[in-house]
């Protein structure tokens, strides 16, 4: 597996993806956390998450 700074390397617009259901228990506060820790020393990455929205969150709006 590639470390995000050995790949930051490689590829200097490194771009990460974090495909999953839009739930807490899932990781999506630890990507956004990864996230900000690495924007703070690599600017240029990008983070992106892509999936559903929880229907149980989404109903009781």
């Amino acid at each position: 597996m590639i470390s995000v700074i050995t790949m930051y390397f490689l590829y200097p617009k490194a771009s990460l993806l974090l495909i999953a259901r839009l739930l807490g228990d899932k990781g999506i506060r630890e990507y956004a956390k990864a996230a900000e820790i690495v924007k703070q020393q690599y600017p240029e990455a990008i983070f992106e998450l892509v999936g559903p929205e929880d229907p149980l969150l989404m109903a009781s709006s």
